[in-house]
């Protein structure tokens, strides 16, 4: 048992996502913006998510201005971080083409490619015909000059958009005020500065980070826009809502729900002892495979 214990144990640890930052894990087994698999095996990964992403957007202060705030750090995010990179990367295009560099011009104009078609996934209804020029690799100061076009769309989009979440954030701040709540007081006993800074990463000097071939804005997990694959298990650790049947579910109820079905699967395991049917099983199998490679020589 002292063995076992430490074995079972230290895992649970430093795979809970509160000791060990994921991203600085071996990026074999991880991935930038995702949790790795070994983790999600851990329960305490999943209690110290949900526990961690309740308290900072349902405490009594955060949960007024959570879904203004996570407009306004989403909008802010793709204007002071994403635009500029793609700009950066159009720019490149843009050099290589008068450098007639074709190889790298492909490749440059495929990742440009990549990082407009993961954002405008966004926007439905949306027709760019310049995209399928990137998708192959194609570029030319007129597709240049098309994508630019877009950049600047989409900035007065996000501009607009964050000027709408400043100003329901405002609205929701005075309609408090007007109430009698007194917001410093709240905000004093509810808000936690530590915790706000783990789950939103803003000491953190990587903010985005090209990866994968895609542009990943790293900053505010816990108000970025999860994925919609996988059940809500592929999702960015404090993400503050899993998709589940193209619905979003609270983290905390979606993290309580998966240390139940944990609980249940741990449980049969051990009613029917499938631990040691299952080393059992292995031993037997090998003395099988042994004899079996024995009669082979003979």
């Amino acid at each position: 048992i002292y063995i076992l214990v430490p074995i079972l144990l230290i895992p649970q640890i430093v795979l809970s996502g509160a000791m060990v930052r994921f991203d600085q894990l071996n990026p074999e087994v991880t991935k930038t913006d995702r949790v790795p698999i070994a983790a999600d095996l851990m329960a305490s990964r999943w209690a110290y998510e949900g526990l961690a992403v309740k308290q900072f957007k349902d405490n009594a202060y955060e949960r007024h201005f959570f879904e203004a705030d996570k407009q306004i750090s989403r909008n802010q995010a793709q204007l002071t971080y994403w635009l500029p990179r793609v700009q950066s990367k159009l720019d490149r295009c843009l050099t290589l083409a008068e450098a007639s560099e074709r190889p790298a011009l492909t490749a440059e104009a495929k990742a440009l490619y990549q990082m407009l078609a993961d954002e405008l996934k966004n926007f439905s209804g949306s027709n760019y015909p310049v995209l399928d020029r990137l998708r192959k690799g194609q570029f030319a100061p007129v597709y240049g000059a098309q994508v630019a076009r877009l950049l600047e769309s989409l900035e007065r989009h996000y501009q607009k958009q964050l000027r709408a979440a400043t100003e329901t954030r405002d609205a929701v701040q005075r309609r408090l005020a007007q109430s009698g709540v007194d917001l410093a007081k709240l905000r004093q006993n509810y808000h936690n500065a530590r915790l706000a800074d783990v789950v939103t990463q803003r000491l953190d000097a990587d903010r985005i980070r090209e990866a994968d071939g895609r542009l990943m804005v790293l900053v505010d997990p816990v108000f970025r826009r999860p994925p919609t694959e996988l059940l809500g298990v592929n999702a960015q650790l404090y993400a503050s809502s899993k998709w589940v049947a193209g619905r979003a579910v609270d983290t905390y109820a979606f993290n309580v729900v998966v240390i139940w079905l944990m609980t249940v699967v741990l449980y049969i395991t051990l009613y029917f002892d499938l631990f040691r049917r299952t080393v059992q099983a292995a031993g037997w199998l090998q003395a099988a495979l042994s004899g079996f490679r024995k009669l082979r020589k003979v």
